[in-house]
């Protein structure tokens, strides 16, 4: 989040243009800041209430709320509840690779260190899978040039298999032949122990006042006289209510249930996930390789974690689930309780698995989910358009 955050939350709501700027009287002292409530205690919901308590609601963190299904937040099947996320800035756009580069100078920091692992990002695709070979070459020319550098690195080019091969840190560890490939390495990138950072974050925010509390949002509440223009609050399902001047949606794939006119720009995918324990001596084997990402599957597989998990997905356009809500249709949003995989992701993920390390592949898994985030063009949305006094920020 940046700075831009805290003006929107505080532009006056009483204009008719969506584009007006805020008109600051003279005054020798700054306005309070009003009551924001935040629907969401996931990677989102709570880096949005730490960006306000270290700027604009500094010193006021009593005036935010943030409300999430679980108490200790992020909920148990939300997408930050995870052992582990790509900390990336392998993106073909040049915007999101420097947005990304500086996510990693600040999880390099002191204070985010211990949460991240520099263990590089493999980018790969076959050469015959044409949108996968040139996303691998645009991303490896946006990230090979000087101003990407970050303590001197950039990314490297892995014209041969034996130079991808030779990224995996272990003569003898078995792995892929890797033929007919385009790669690169990119030794600035890595991965952060995911669920391990957001509770580093929720205490900061609770620490700075910040009311982090569970209760999950059935609705948002309108004014009466407005119609459906004014957002006073939202209403629990458990027939509680909170009113606010602000309301941020930052539910992931769970924004569609309050905002369904715009279900179709928030749909929900649920991706295959599945993990691995491995012992400490194989753990200590696979110890220093890096994240291996496919563009042409979108299969990728993580280092194990210190307790020797390691995580494999695939991105891909995943699995939706239709439903409703107070009688609105929605497109997708994730079904609660259901984690079993489809069996064509399990194929999948078996067969991606083998390719890249094939003594992975003979081991039980131990553990399977769906993980559910929002797809949708990269798009930035300070505030909606439909409902005054709404910002969503409906990521995964």
């Amino acid at each position: 989040m940046h700075s831009w955050l805290s003006s929107h939350l505080n532009q006056p709501t009483n204009s008719n243009s969506p584009t007006a700027h805020p008109v600051i009287p003279p005054s020798s002292s700054p306005a309070m800041p009003g009551k924001v409530i935040i629907i969401g205690g996931g990677c989102f919901g709570l880096s949005t209430a730490l960006e306000l308590v270290k700027g604009e609601y500094k010193g006021h963190g009593n005036l935010i709320t943030v409300l999430d299904r679980s108490s200790t937040p992020p909920a148990a099947d939300a997408a930050s509840s995870d052992y582990n996320k790509i900390v990336r800035q392998d993106y073909c756009d040049e915007t999101w690779a420097k947005l990304a580069s500086e996510a990693i100078r600040e999880w390099s920091t002191p204070e985010w260190a211990p949460y991240f692992a520099q263990s590089g990002v493999l980018v790969l695709s076959q050469t015959s899978h044409a949108v996968g070979a040139a996303y691998v070459r645009n991303a490896y020319n946006v990230n090979s040039h000087p101003s990407m550098a970050l303590d001197g690195r950039l990314a490297v080019n892995l014209p041969t298999p034996s130079a991808i091969k030779g990224v995996f840190g272990n003569d003898a560890l078995s792995t892929a032949e890797f033929t007919n490939e385009v790669a690169y390495i990119n030794p600035q990138s890595g991965w952060a122990l995911a669920r391990r950072a957001m509770d580093m974050v929720c205490e900061q925010v609770r620490k700075a006042g910040v009311r982090v509390m569970g209760g999950e949002v059935d609705s948002l509440m309108y004014d009466s006289k407005g119609g459906k223009k004014d957002v006073t609050g939202v209403r629990l399902v458990d027939g509680r209510s909170f009113s606010a001047d602000k309301v941020v949606v930052a539910a992931g794939s769970w924004s569609a249930k309050f905002l369904p006119e715009i279900g179709k720009e928030l749909l929900a995918s649920g991706q295959a996930v599945a993990h691995i324990q491995l012992t400490p001596e194989e753990a200590a084997e696979y110890a220093h390789v890096p994240v291996v990402f496919r563009m042409d599957t979108g299969f990728y597989i993580f280092p194990p974690t210190p307790d020797g998990i390691v995580k494999f997905a695939i991105h891909g356009p995943g699995w939706i689930n239709p439903t409703s809500h107070n009688g609105h249709p929605i497109p997708s949003i994730p079904k609660e309780g259901h984690y079993r995989l489809p069996q064509e992701a399990i194929q999948a993920l078996k067969i991606n698995l083998a390719n890249t390390y094939p003594e992975l592949a003979k081991k039980e898994w131990f553990e399977t989910r769906l993980c559910w985030c929002v797809v949708l063009p990269s798009l930035f949305t300070p505030r909606n358009p439909l409902k005054k006094q709404v910002l969503r920020v409906p990521l995964e």
